[in-house]
């Protein structure tokens, strides 16, 4: 009797761990879904890239002031989103590196 009864209270033991691990898996997925759709709707839509070859001079801040819509975007976010697109950590270029650049249409 005392062993069927252990063997209950530790089979529920077991399905009560399984439960909890399963939610927090499952929470974990949905937190990572919406964390992945905030970030896609941080970029508009109408954004296109193109290439740069960086010249004698340039900078991110001047490269960014190219090709920044002013109307719906700072300098700054622009100078971020290239240094994202591109793996940068810091804001130091070199002439004849390759950037990815955003634009908007």
């Amino acid at each position: 009797m005392k062993a069927q009864r252990l063997h209950r209270t530790h089979s529920i033991h077991r399905r009560n761990r399984f439960l909890i691990t399963s939610a927090v898996i499952a929470l974990l997925i949905i937190s990572s879904l919406f964390m992945i759709k905030a970030k896609a709707s941080h970029r508009t839509p109408d954004k296109q890239v193109t290439s740069v070859l960086i010249e004698e001079g340039d900078s991110l801040w001047s490269i960014a002031e190219r090709y920044c819509n002013k109307d719906t975007e700072s300098v700054k976010d622009v100078i971020n989103e290239i240094r994202e697109i591109n793996g940068l950590t810091s804001d130091k270029i070199n002439k004849g590196m390759y950037l990815i650049v955003p634009y908007e249409r």
